[in-house]
């Protein structure tokens, strides 16, 4: 049994993880520097935000999964498809935000890593949904 609870559990520590990592920006940086952050998430078709938004709709599944409140094939379907569009979504953005915008920010230098962060950290997510699955034996 802990096998089948532990990549719902690794699963909910790589959401919450994606979705602190959306935010970090507008806690760490000055009220000044937010302006220029919000010009950051804006590039690209979609930004961050649906990011965050399937980072949070994946912790309920995961959890919901785990404690065996929704049966465990729907929850790691749910957080598969989630994982699938957290990472593709993060990926482009990561993609899509030119370098030169993070230099002309003149913020703090970590925030050249930020979305590759991101992306690393959406990748969880779906590493997690599929290492749920095939405990499953779905696959």
């Amino acid at each position: 049994m802990a096998t089948v609870r532990t990549p719902p559990t690794a699963g909910i520590v790589a959401s919450v993880v994606t979705v602190l990592v959306v935010f970090v920006p507008f806690v760490v940086l000055s009220s000044a520097e937010i302006s220029g952050v919000q010009t950051y998430y804006a590039h690209g078709v979609v930004g961050p935000w649906p990011i965050a938004m399937l980072g949070l709709l994946s912790i309920v599944a995961f959890a919901a999964g785990r404690q065996g409140r929704t049966d465990p094939v729907t929850a790691a379907g749910a957080t598969l498809v989630f994982g699938v569009a957290t990472a593709a979504i993060a990926l482009y953005w990561a993609v899509a935000v030119p370098a030169d915008l993070v230099q002309q920010l003149g913020t703090a230098t970590w925030l050249a890593y930020h979305r590759w962060l991101l992306a690393v950290a959406a990748i969880g997510v779906m590493g997690s949904a599929l290492w749920y699955v095939r405990a499953l034996d779905l696959v």
